[in-house]
């Protein structure tokens, strides 16, 4: 039996240190541990991915403190969630040197990590009847204002009822180039997100548009409503974002080497609610959640938002007569007040500038209403 490098879990107090940095083995492509599964290119060979074990092997650094296996794997390897990868050392598809460990094994440093992510369960996703408001198509590509509450694409807890449902029952074909549950989808945006995004109708289109993603030559505007003043005025949240420490379905600003990318929104406040800002802000990085967290970072959560606190916010400090006015925005939203307003790109094929812009949805209008008509009654001072 090959040695074992690692510590007795019982001796190993350090489980809340911040994640260790893996060093990739010689003959690894890529930063990430499953970055072949993000650039996919054209190359058909690689759509069999979906249907076939993915392998990857890493080496604790010496540098790394120490850390369980599964808290470990849950911070390198984004999109995984910490109970499916426990699932995953429970079923034997992660090895520490040669040997089936449990998830409590606190790797030394030296000690080769193997992955094997198991063939995922087959989702594809099948036409529905459900109205899309497109504001641009032809045969390349669309632009669609996704409404609030609509999932972009099939996942665990969302199978039907999804924008790509919808495509597929308008579109004749759409290419599956990121997968059978995400045919022509070129970007995301959160479920309670609202606004534009992009579709890709031909390989050509998915392959030019995610480009420009990459290059950062996609130019995305957001409107928004946060708790609170922002002070300045105008300005940017520079700060890296990276997985959540304890909760792997949340992002956060990860400031410790290695665990956050870089990531900033520029911002402009076009009204002052008083106790609440409307603002614009421009999205010059696309991290998962960025604006969600980089507001929750400065404080100014996002009025609505279920994950980062903007549900509660500053209620406790608002007048008495004032609270019954918020919850009932809160409670007409029903999710994060985030809408993706304009968006600029380059046409996939022809090369020509484009730019579409969609209007606040109806609950996001309303509610800039209610709060301004408490402002102005004044319910609340700052």
């Amino acid at each position: 039996m090959p040695e074992l490098r690692g510590r007795d879990p019982l001796r190993s107090p350090d489980d809340r240190a911040h994640g260790p940095h893996l060093r990739r083995l010689p003959g690894g492509a890529g930063a990430g541990p499953f970055s072949g599964l993000v650039e996919r290119g054209l190359d058909a060979r690689k759509e069999r991915l979906a249907e076939e074990p993915l392998r990857r092997a890493f080496e604790v650094a010496p540098e790394d403190p120490a850390l369980r296996l599964d808290l470990l794997l849950a911070q390198r390897l984004e999109g995984l969630s910490r109970s499916r990868i426990q699932k995953m050392i429970r079923d034997r598809w992660v090895i520490v040197d040669g040997v089936h460990v449990r998830n409590n094994f606190v790797p030394a440093p030296g000690a080769t990590i193997e992955v094997t992510l198991p063939p995922a369960d087959r989702t594809d996703a099948v036409p529905e009847p459900i109205t899309l408001d497109i504001l641009f198509e032809d045969e390349e590509m669309m632009v669609v204002n996704k409404p609030p509450e609509m999932v972009v694409h099939p996942a665990r807890g969302n199978y039907t009822g999804t924008l790509v449902n919808a495509l597929l029952h308008h579109c004749d074909s759409l290419p599956r180039v990121k997968g059978e549950t995400r045919p022509g989808i070129v970007h995301r945006l959160d479920k309670g997100t609202s606004g534009l995004i992009l579709v890709a109708k031909t390989e050509l289109a998915q392959a030019a548009l995610s480009l420009q993603l990459k290059m950062r030559k996609v130019h995305k505007l957001y409107r928004a409503i946060a708790w609170g003043r922002l002070e300045p005025p105008d300005g940017a949240i520079d700060a890296p974002i990276g997985r959540h420490l304890r909760n792997a379905k949340l992002m956060a600003v990860r400031k410790e080497p290695g665990r956050g990318r870089p990531s900033l929104s520029v911002y402009r406040t076009i009204e002052d609610l008083g106790r609440f800002t409307d603002v614009e802000v421009d999205l010059r990085t696309g991290r998962t959640h960025q604006i969600r967290v980089h507001f929750r970072f400065i404080g100014r959560m996002l009025l609505g938002d279920p994950a980062y606190g903007g549900r509660s916010g500053y209620m406790a400090d608002l007048p008495s007569e004032a609270k019954p006015v918020v919850r009932r925005v809160i409670a007409q939203l029903d999710r994060q007040a985030l809408h993706a307003w304009r968006i600029s790109f380059r046409h996939p094929a022809s090369g020509a500038p484009m730019e579409y812009e969609a209007p606040l949805p109806d609950d996001m209008v309303q509610a800039l209403s209610a709060l301004r008509s408490a402002r102005d009654e004044g319910l609340w001072t700052w």
